[in-house]
């Protein structure tokens, strides 16, 4: 059998064991049962160790391959979380920008340059995400990005980890794109394996600060982001140059529409969304309309204007002797 998919094989059967032994310690089986099962888990763990050796992997390698492997952090108490390589959290990626702390791209990583650590930090090969965004086709020529109405609240967690962790944790955006106007991105952060038993042990004491789980979240300041964040982009649709075959009011609906589908809403929320479009639309309609009666009257003003430029005094309107001064 070959080396890699025997060393697969034993990270699923340790995973295998690992959720037998959480279902017994939950349900307060027997001692001996759980005993059992855990020495079953190490003998695997052993396996994977001597293996790992011979395919170039050490102890933290095989640490994060069960990490990343599992589909979240409950054995630590984090369940809302995963950790994940960094090259590898999604099938496939074109981006890994590090982000400074105000948000802006410090270094920028193409997808070819993540199997290559001398190339990519070692020290940001474990990718804890925080959220998703992603790039809809909402311009004919421009990507526009859509975002959830939670994205703030979690970035808002997320810093306020990278805060916490003393220096452990860089902000990272990890960019995958299926077409020119079609991309995810996850965002959230990065450490490396040394680090991450200090990372998960401040977040398990600041779970209530930190966490992204919605048990976590305040209804009412999520909603107020999310309006923030609508009015933000709307603004941006009615004040940006239009592409052939677009209007300002298409827009607002088509985003509008999208948003009702994409995003669930409770019947309270919907008509707020539906009422905040709403005014919009006619704002968009508005727009629509000067910037159509602005094309229209432009070259008669451009005649104007040239005719006042060059014949300053033909071009004055006659002074009715009503108007003129005694």
């Amino acid at each position: 059998m070959d080396l890699q998919k025997e060393y697969d094989d034993l990270i699923s059967q340790y995973q295998t064991k690992m959720r037998e032994l959480r279902v017994a310690e939950k349900r307060r089986r027997d001692r001996s049962v759980i005993l059992f099962l855990d020495r079953e888990r190490d003998v695997i763990h052993n396996k994977l160790r001597k293996l790992g050796l011979q395919i170039g992997k050490d102890s933290q390698d095989i640490m994060l391959d069960i990490l990343a492997s599992d589909n979240d952090l409950s054995e630590y108490q984090l369940p809302e979380f995963r950790a994940l390589r960094t090259n590898k959290a999604m099938e496939k990626i074109d981006f890994v920008f590090l982000l400074d702390d105000s948000g802006n791209i410090q270094k920028r990583f193409r997808g070819n340059d993540l199997y290559y650590k001398h190339i990519f930090p070692a020290d940001l090969g474990v990718f804890i995400p925080f959220g998703e965004q992603e790039n809809w086709h909402l311009f004919d020529c421009e990507g526009y990005t859509f975002h959830f109405p939670d994205e703030e609240e979690r970035k808002n967690r997320m810093n306020r980890l990278i805060a916490m962790a003393g220096g452990a944790l860089q902000s990272i955006e990890i960019i995958s794109y299926t077409s020119f106007h079609n991309a995810t991105t996850l965002f959230g952060v990065a450490c490396s394996v040394e680090n991450l038993e200090r990372v998960f042990a401040v977040m398990r004491e600041h779970r209530l600060e930190v966490s992204i789980s919605k048990d976590f979240f305040d209804k009412e300041k999520i909603n107020e982001n999310f309006f923030k964040m609508l009015e933000k982009d709307l603004n941006y649709i009615l004040e940006r140059e239009l592409d052939n075959y677009e209007t300002h009011e298409n827009l607002v609906i088509r985003l509008k529409e999208y948003i009702v589908w994409k995003i669930p809403m409770d019947s309270e929320l919907a008509k707020k969304v539906n009422d905040f479009f709403e005014d919009y639309v006619e704002k968009a309609k508005y727009v629509d309309t000067k910037e159509r009666v602005d094309k229209e009257i432009a070259p008669e003003m451009e005649l104007l204007e040239r005719s006042e430029r060059d014949y300053p005094k033909e071009s004055q309107l006659p002074i009715r002797d009503s108007m003129r001064k005694k």
